[in-house]
C-alpha cells in the first residue's frame, strides 16, 4: 500500500476493532448435557434479559467447566438484544427451551458467565433439543 492516509484509517480501523471486542471474549463457557427444562419465564422492560429457563443443572457445577454466575439454575437467553446474542437468536433459543419444557425433551445447553444480566444470570449461547 502506497497510500498513507488508507494505512492509518486501515490501522485505526483494526485497533477500533480490537478494542470493542466484546468481554466475553476471556469468559469461561460450560456445556451441560441432558438438562430438563424446568420451566421458561418472561419479563418485562429487559429485566433478566426478558427470555429466561430454569434448568434441573447446576450450571456452576454440573457442566464440563465450573462456571461463577449468580443464579446456579436459570440462564437468560438475551431477547432485548442486549447480549452476545441478537434478539432473533435469543428467540429462537427460548422457543427451543419452551419445546423442550412441552414435550419433556432433555436439552444441552452452553452457557457463558461472562455474560450476565442483573449481575447473576448467565446468558445461553446455544441449547439443543435431544430427543428421548
Amino acid at each position: 500500500m502506497s497510500n498513507p492516509g488508507l494505512k492509518r484509517l486501515m490501522s485505526v480501523a483494526a485497533t477500533v476493532s480490537l478494542v470493542t471486542l466484546p468481554i466475553t471474549a476471556d469468559a469461561a463457557r460450560a456445556f451441560l448435557t441432558g438438562a430438563k427444562v424446568i420451566e421458561v419465564r418472561s419479563f418485562g422492560a429487559g429485566n433478566f434479559g426478558s427470555c429466561v429457563a430454569q434448568i434441573d443443572q447446576n450450571v456452576n457445577a454440573d457442566g464440563d467447566r465450573s462456571l461463577s454466575c449468580g443464579n446456579q439454575f436459570l440462564v437468560s437467553f438475551g431477547c432485548d438484544g442486549e447480549s452476545t446474542n441478537s434478539r432473533s437468536e435469543a428467540q429462537l433459543m427460548y422457543n427451543t427451551a419452551q419445546l423442550a419444557l412441552v414435550t419433556g425433551n432433555v436439552v444441552d445447553v452452553l452457557v457463558n458467565d461472562g455474560e450476565r444480566y442483573n449481575g447473576t444470570l448467565c446468558v445461553a449461547e446455544a441449547i439443543l433439543v435431544k430427543s428421548n
